[in-house]
């Protein structure tokens, strides 16, 4: 887990990120350590506090995942995921844009740029 080196680059103790993310310094430090692991939504929350995704924060270089295909989207594709996109819960959705915005800033794109454009 990276929670160290994301506190450590805000130039921030135990104490103050306790009192900014409403956790403990004790569950914080043992996070640190290794020996405990944050649940879904402490996790989510120590992300959004950082402003990195939850693949980063625990340590998952998604850019080396992701065998990127040799070939464009096609429409066809475009077109199924808008039909997924029906069938998803919001939360499922907010899952599935935080991941594409995560890979895609890992990527060095612009996405503020990218759906002002």
């Amino acid at each position: 887990m990276r929670l160290k080196e994301l506190r450590n680059k805000k130039k921030m103790t135990l104490k103050e990120l306790s009192n900014a993310v409403g956790l403990s310094p004790q569950v914080l430090s043992r996070y640190e350590l290794g020996q405990t692991q944050p649940d879904f939504s402490t996790l989510i929350k120590l992300a959004k506090f950082f402003g990195v995704s939850a693949d980063y924060l625990i340590g998952i270089d998604v850019e080396n995942l992701i065998e990127r295909p040799p070939y464009e989207i096609t429409d066809k594709q475009t077109l199924d995921i808008m039909k997924l996109c029906k069938v998803m819960t919001e939360i499922q959705k907010a899952q599935v844009f935080g991941y594409v915005v995560a890979l895609l800033e890992q990527a060095g794109v612009n996405v503020q740029a990218a759906l002002n454009g």
